[in-house]
């Protein structure tokens, strides 16, 4: 199977868009791109079913017509940990990996999207690293650009390698505007350097604030970005 794991720092850096983008960039490369998001909370509900935001943003992206049980295995509606999130649902590590087989027999290529940070529980018992790494994916980490990303890029990139997953990379991404100032630009030139210098791994590149990303027109946006800030190339030779 080729494909990627996603994870981040923490939750709430923007995984979602990020994966969205680079689905969005690869696909323009000829590949199908699959899409999977194995474990949603705060699932919403539209026209009378509960749904996963974020596979639906993810789906888009893809541009493909495939069934939401392989996109989103499991979906529960209260905004908290994954395994909290399930209840008494036993959430099944060999039916997201029958889905995700499934899922790569009809496409090219497929990115994974964890939930939280990589040593968040994602099951009853495993955390996204121990997900990931039964998938046998590589994985790539998230990172917002900010003042402290140094540390929780380090973390997480030391917990990845300890786990023994394969490791590709680092993508910096910005989640809002930030107001211009001296410091702040020192401080965003700065971290790609140290996260390279003291987690001893490939930044990717650094995805820049867009605007009402989830909307059609700016997905389109993000893609472009991504597109243009990321080494795409990098990524396409592992795959």
């Amino acid at each position: 199977m080729k494909g990627f794991f996603i994870t981040g720092t923490d939750t709430e850096v923007g995984k979602t868009l990020v994966t969205a983008g680079l689905v969005g960039a690869i696909s323009k490369n000829g590949l199908k791109v699959g899409v999977m998001k194995p474990v949603q909370s705060g699932g919403i509900i539209s026209e009378g079913k509960l749904i996963s935001e974020d596979a639906e943003i993810l789906l888009r992206a893809s541009g493909l017509d495939l069934p939401m049980e392989l996109v989103n295995p499991y979906c529960f509606k209260p905004a908290m940990s994954p395994d909290l999130a399930a209840g008494k649902t036993d959430v099944s590590i060999e039916l997201i990996k029958e889905r995700l087989n499934r899922l790569a027999a009809r496409v090219d290529i497929v990115f994974v999207e964890g939930a939280g940070g990589i040593a968040s529980p994602l099951l009853k018992g495993w955390t996204n690293g121990d997900v990931a790494y039964a998938l046998s994916l590589p994985v790539i980490i998230v990172s917002p650009q900010r003042l402290g990303v140094i540390n929780h890029t380090v973390l997480t990139v030391e917990y990845c390698r300890n786990r023994g997953l394969e490791l590709i990379g680092v993508i910096l991404n910005n989640r809002k505007v930030t107001e211009k100032n001296p410091d702040n630009e020192r401080i965003k030139l700065s971290n790609g350097k140290q996260i390279r210098v003291y987690g001893k791994v490939q930044v990717l590149g650094e995805i820049p604030y867009v605007k009402n990303a989830k909307s059609d027109q700016g997905l389109v946006k993000l893609i472009e970005a991504t597109t243009e800030n990321v080494n795409i190339d990098y990524i396409m030779e592992k795959i």
